[in-house]
């Protein structure tokens, strides 16, 4: 009988310590995968480099994302336009994006996490009340953004000039000859308020809010798996809503659709 114990005792220690072996080195194998996240350099709160470190609403949420999954994020900004070209071609991993019909053909997208809400940008005391007055007057647009391809979808006109970075398309339109511009209302409230521009505002109605999410290689669905489950941990920690916060304040911002990340973990079994 004690042979037979210490044999039981031996075979359970000798399981425990090749299911630790097993289980240390699925997380190293884990902990050890990089992968490559691109961005818009000069996007802010979302994306932006700030010396010389890449910063940014985006960046918290994907590192915290990347975390609970064991993964490690390398971010590698730069314009948009050729992000989005890096991300096709398979150069870079991942990016946060708003979801467009037009996007989902070209890429993958996981669950959305957040809500980014468009708009026209005009000069204080403007003639401009909406998108109906700006034909034939000179118009700003980010250039590979989704309002270049929402413009040229509903075939909206007037004399536009494409730019890759928005702080300069902000910029000009305060100080420049140009009566308007398409922005993201997040990104053009933080570059106004950190620059001190004044003069500005929005008009007419919201335009296609959309919701952001990440975007990867078409293909790619354990990636896409990862990400998701990410956000789902995040979200149920509370610490997607911390990151809310630290970047937009104590309001009521788009969070995960709980429902439909809930569902979508009991049905790959995490709860």
């Amino acid at each position: 009988i004690l042979l037979i114990s210490y044999c039981l005792v031996l075979i359970f220690v000798c399981v425990s310590n090749l299911k630790l072996v097993q289980s240390q080195t699925l997380a190293q194998d884990q902990t050890e995968r990089i992968i490559i996240v691109g961005g818009d350099s000069n996007f802010p709160p979302s994306t932006f480099i700030e010396n010389g470190k890449h910063v940014g609403y985006q960046v918290d949420i994907i590192n915290a994302v990347t975390k609970a999954v064991g993964l490690k994020a390398r971010f590698e900004f730069t314009q948009w336009k050729e992000a989005l070209e890096k991300l096709a071609s398979g150069e870079i991993d991942l990016m946060a994006m708003s979801y467009s019909e037009e996007r989902d053909e070209i890429f993958d997208f996981s669950l959305q996490y957040a809500l980014n809400s468009f708009g026209l940008m005009v000069k204080e005391g403007s003639t401009i009340k909406g998108i109906a007055d700006i034909r034939g007057k000179k118009v700003l647009v980010q250039k590979g953004g989704v309002m270049q391809a929402y413009i040229k979808k509903h075939k909206i006109e007037a004399d536009y000039a494409y730019l890759e970075d928005v702080k300069n398309i902000i910029m000009l339109l305060a100080n420049g000859p140009f009566e308007a511009a398409f922005l993201s209302k997040k990104t053009a409230f933080y570059i106004t308020n950190q620059q001190k521009i004044s003069g500005l505002k929005f008009v007419g109605k919201e335009i296609s809010p959309r919701r952001t999410a990440f975007a990867v290689k078409e293909g790619n669905y354990e990636l896409v798996q990862l990400m998701n489950e990410g956000l789902y941990i995040i979200n149920a920690s509370g610490e997607l809503k911390a990151i809310n916060e630290k970047w937009f304040g104590p309001i009521k911002t788009e969070q995960v659709d709980i429902a439909l990340v809930q569902t979508w973990a009991i049905r790959i079994g995490i709860i």
